[in-house]
């Protein structure tokens, strides 16, 4: 992963709480060292943010070859609310359930070809909107 930002503001990515697995900066990023990851596909890491009640709005630059994958999970505690997003068979998935049930959003075109994407996901209490773009 590039470079994430959630609600406008950018995650720092290795000021985590927890991680597993190894990861390492990416060195193919076209961002900075000091705001990416490299995973191998059997790491993560675990960054406090707050899921917003009404907007949320999330930016991500990834590469993979890997057809599936969590990119993103974002859960509150105590509660049943979560945003997720993640590669299905290539194409991106987002899902997002604020107690209301499950707004699921799913991508025709597949990601997993080695190049950078940056994608994006807003959403403005049960409307949800997501974009892409080559880099």
């Amino acid at each position: 992963m590039g470079e994430a930002f959630l609600n406008g503001k950018s995650i720092g990515l290795w000021n985590y709480v927890e991680r597993e697995g190894e990861c390492d900066g990416c060195f193919s990023s076209p961002q900075n060292e000091d705001s990416s990851f490299h995973f191998d596909g059997s790491g993560y890491s675990v960054v406090e943010k707050t899921l917003r009640a009404t907007v949320t709005q999330i930016i991500m630059l990834f590469s993979t070859f890997s057809p599936n994958g969590l990119l993103l999970y974002l859960a509150s505690n105590g509660t049943k609310d979560f945003l997720s997003i993640e590669l299905v068979q290539g194409r991106v998935k987002v899902a997002v359930d604020l107690g209301s049930g499950p707004l699921v959003l799913m991508t025709d075109r597949r990601y997993n070809n080695g190049s950078w994407y940056k994608i994006a996901f807003q959403r403005n209490r049960k409307q949800g909107r997501y974009m892409d773009a080559l880099t």
